[in-house]
């Protein structure tokens, strides 16, 4: 009598059937049907432990027969660690798994998983246990796992055997594989609970990949070029090469003179990345394209320092764009510099920054020495027309009022104005306006642009000076009368 399933030929109107054999969770209990020709995966829809059942989501009435199976985790339940308490629970539990997996095998549970499986055994002429696995477990909205018992060595989905509660999925319908890292994505996330089942048709002593066309396993697990497959003459001009010293080069191409590196996505939306890595970090600098939101991202020590958005936008040290194009986020720690420009030998002036309008005219610019900077806004008479003379100068210089004040951020007291007061004074020197938020409610501060007083200051010393020279004529008159 089988230890590890039962196949039921009668009362097959019914959903509802008991499970006699034993088991670690009703979850490792399944289903299959028998149609005359094979057996096919069916859906349980409820497992009952205390009354040793499993109910199906349909009367199987369509079938010659119905098969109960077990499928126990192959991964390890009990871990006994050194000086802990064994219990006759963890002592059962762990000899019940190796005893419920071995009859399992040996009784062919679950003739779907285990029947194609064997056949890719006898194509690949290589034995069961030499092939790779790992299993997961469904959380009912996570649909990529990330592949760690073995390492992924081709996205052709027909190299891997995937079934989900030992339902046997359909290669490129329901899954993809990806490569660096080796990763497995569902169409579709599986249920809560679930078991999930992934087998590498690659030997796992061999770790390599398995084309159904060009390439297979000997019986030594070595990797063999099948007659009429890749070939030396095959390879087109441009193709990489691989040195002894770990360098890669991709010649240019003969009709252009181009060398491409070009990294294609598995899928819609998914991501394409270059991987740096060493024997002590896996993966400690990146950089990664997704196609999904379409930005290029840029790591350093296994954190994101850049980012190029989707519209262009250049961020560093943020993955928020706040509407500008550049940011420079927390540049230093106790000294440093956000950005650093040096002028070049044997020149006197340079210019690193410009300012320009729409129409492409330079309207200031950031220019330095040797030894001086100087910010410049555009001044040229060209630019200019309906000059006119400022007039009533001291007494708007004398509606300013300069005051004394402390910054909330850090205490300091410096001289200055406040920027609606000055406002009303000088209004081309003041940006926004007072009490202004931006759409999130947040505070749009208003600022000054001091150097615009200027002219406001000379033309009211000016003033002065002319009403002073005239008051001293008529003294100097007055002594000499």
């Amino acid at each position: 009598m089988p230890q590890s399933y039962i196949e039921y030929n009668s009362g097959l109107t019914g959903k509802t059937f008991s499970v006699p054999f034993k088991y670690i969770s009703v979850d490792d209990v399944h289903a299959l049907g028998f149609d005359g020709e094979q057996y096919v995966p069916l859906t349980v829809s409820s497992r009952s432990t205390s009354a040793k059942t499993v109910t199906l989501s349909v009367a199987p009435n369509a079938y010659e027969k119905v098969r109960l199976y077990r499928a126990t985790s192959n991964i390890q339940l009990v871990d006994f660690q050194n000086g802990s308490r064994l219990s006759e629970s963890d002592l059962d539990t762990a000899y019940q798994q190796g005893l419920f997996v071995a009859q399992e095998v040996s009784e062919d549970a679950n003739t779907v998983q285990f029947g194609i499986i064997r056949a890719s055994t006898l194509q690949l002429g290589t034995s069961l246990s030499n092939f790779a696995s790992e299993e997961f477990t469904g959380n009912g909205t996570s649909t990529a796992f990330n592949i760690t018992a073995f390492n992924t060595q081709t996205t052709v989905t027909e190299a891997y055997r995937v079934s989900i509660d030992g339902v046997m999925q359909s290669p490129v319908d329901a899954y993809s594989i990806s490569m660096n890292p080796s990763k497995i994505t569902f169409t579709s996330a599986p249920p809560s609970g679930s078991k999930i089942v992934v087998v590498t048709a690659a030997s796992a002593a061999s770790a390599v990949s398995v084309d159904d066309v060009t390439i297979g396993l000997t019986s030594n697990n070595k990797a063999q070029v099948k007659d009429g497959g890749i070939t030396p003459s095959k390879l087109s001009t441009g193709a990489p090469t691989w040195e002894q010293n770990g360098k890669v080069t991709i010649n240019g191409r003969s009709d252009n003179n181009e060398s491409t590196l070009a990294l294609k996505a598995g899928l819609g939306n998914s991501r394409s990345i270059i991987q740096f890595s060493d024997p002590q970090n896996g993966d400690i600098g990146q950089i990664l394209y997704d196609h999904g939101g379409n930005y290029m991202r840029f790591k350093t020590n296994d954190a994101e320092r850049m980012r190029i958005s989707n519209t262009g936008v250049l961020m560093v040290g943020t993955t928020d764009s706040n509407s500008t194009k550049v940011q420079i986020r927390n540049y230093a720690d106790s000294f440093g510099y956000g950005i650093d420009f040096y002028g070049k030998n044997g020149s006197s002036s340079f210019k690193p920054l410009n300012f320009r309008n729409s129409s492409g005219s330079i309207v200031g610019s950031v220019s330095h020495s040797n030894s001086a900077t100087s910010y410049n806004t555009s001044s040229d008479y060209r630019l200019k027309e309906d000059i006119i003379e400022l007039d009533d100068s001291i007494d708007r210089l004398k509606a300013l009022k300069p005051c004394n004040f402390a910054w909330k951020a850090d205490g300091t007291r410096v001289d200055g104005f406040i920027a609606h007061e000055a406002q009303e004074v000088v209004p081309e020197a003041v940006t926004g306006t007072k009490d202004a938020v931006d759409e999130e409610g947040n505070p749009d501060y208003q600022g000054i642009d001091q150097a615009k007083l200027v002219p406001l200051l000379t033309k009211a010393l000016q003033d002065a000076l002319t009403k002073i020279e005239t008051l001293e004529a008529r003294v100097e008159a007055l002594e000499n009368a």
